[in-house]
């Protein structure tokens, strides 16, 4: 296809039994100029013959296989090599983009050209699709993102330009790579936000664990600590951002997300 205005990337593993969806939340949006680039990360269930299925029928669905699972900072950095859109945005394999999503956000951007990212208001839903919450962005990402990561990454829209000035996601970060790119992207550019639901976040048993979480609160004072204060893992802000994660993500965050969706009483 010529080059397109949007590319949107997404990565999935073993992802079958939400993918439908979320491709299809893709293909159905009001905004048409787009390349849907989806790296299958190694799946050995019925990920890639979805993924097939849909790239006969669609043009703009191009699949990346991975022989193995590299995981998913690599992943998006390898999708974003084959990408040719002006705008590169996310989307993850288990949630839903309203059909609005990108139509907004490519207005946004090209309204308002000092702004290298945007994200928007989220719906947080279960497995089966029910309401569980709703996360309203602030109105001042770049000083908000300071102290913890207010976009959902599925969500966001950046400029090609942002993220060849920025060199992509750091592939030493496994975990919350998207907040510590957040960062990066904060000290060159304007970071917006659409006020307005545009897509759905599912949280389920599959995208929760406790071991997860101490690895992502690791990796965000990782981030902080060297992108926000210059300092290395072993100081004493570093010591500081993982017990603020701790306190935050952990004891706040996690327990009251599970009781909403009922993974615990």
């Amino acid at each position: 296809m010529m080059q397109p205005k949007v590319s949107v990337i997404m990565s999935v593993y073993n992802g079958e039994r939400y993918l439908r969806e979320a491709i299809e939340s893709i293909l159905n949006q009001t905004f048409k100029d787009f390349e849907f680039v989806i790296v299958d990360d190694g799946s050995i269930d019925r990920t890639l013959e979805i993924l097939k299925e849909y790239a006969e029928k669609d043009k703009r669905v191009r699949i990346i296989t991975n022989s193995k699972n590299i995981g998913l900072t690599k992943s998006l950095n390898k999708a974003i090599k084959f990408t040719k859109g002006e705008y590169i945005a996310r989307m993850d394999a288990d949630d839903i983009s309203l059909p609005e999503r990108l139509k907004k956000q490519v207005d946004f951007l090209t309204n308002y050209p000092n702004f290298g990212l945007v994200g928007c208001n989220v719906i947080i839903i279960d497995e089966k699709g029910n309401f569980v919450k709703n996360i309203i962005l602030p109105e001042e990402l770049n000083s908000a993102l300071k102290k913890r990561n207010r976009l959902v990454h599925g969500s966001v829209i950046f400029r090609r330009s942002v993220i060849e000035k920025t060199g992509g996601y750091n592939e030493q970060i496994f975990y919350a790579q998207d907040y510590e790119m957040f960062l990066r992207i904060s000290k060159i550019s304007e970071i917006g936000r659409i006020n307005k639901f545009l897509y759905k976040l599912r949280v389920h048993k599959g995208s929760l664990s406790y071991k997860k979480f101490f690895k992502q609160m690791y990796y965000v004072a990782l981030a902080k600590t060297k992108i926000l204060y210059k300092k290395n893992k072993y100081s004493l802000r570093f010591f500081y951002e993982l017990l603020y994660s701790f306190i935050f993500i952990y004891k706040l965050g996690l327990p009251l997300l599970l009781r909403k969706i009922k993974i615990i009483k």
